[in-house]
């Protein structure tokens, strides 16, 4: 489980620290994919199948081939250095306007990797509409 956030930045090379609190779970390779806001998802390999399997049982018709190219068009499998770094690939920086100063986020049993700028309006939209929050939740029973 990956809780907490870290600000990072991104080197010149692509390459991020990952934050030490996040790398025993990790392991030293994982997946880096595109989320469905703009930022990224990283998933441990056992954490990734799962998803893998879940999205590969969706029909092809009914936006189920649409959701499998999302996700794994855009997949990447990373390893880290001796020093705890990874290179985000030019593809996913690009798609997630990762320059430099950078969020690190746990989300339960994934990482969530934002542009400072672009999680601090995520922030403002979810604090200014807390009601629908709450809305999301009724709806799981919670």
């Amino acid at each position: 489980m990956f809780y907490g956030q870290a600000k990072h930045t991104i080197d010149a090379k692509g390459r991020v620290i990952l934050p030490s609190k996040y790398r025993e779970n990790l392991g030293e390779s994982f997946f880096v994919l595109r989320g469905f806001e703009k930022c990224l998802f990283v998933y441990t390999q056992e954490g990734y199948h799962e998803l893998e399997a879940k999205i590969k049982a969706l029909p092809i018709s009914n936006d189920g081939g649409r959701i499998q190219r999302y996700i794994f068009n855009y997949t990447e499998l990373v390893t880290t250095d001796k020093q705890g770094r990874f290179v985000i690939p030019p593809g996913l920086r690009d798609f997630a306007g990762l320059n430099k100063d950078i969020i690190i986020a746990g989300a339960s049993s994934r990482i969530e990797i934002w542009d400072v700028d672009e999680y601090k309006k995520y922030e403002q939209q979810t604090e200014e509409e807390p009601q629908k929050l709450s809305e999301i939740l009724n709806i799981f029973g919670i």
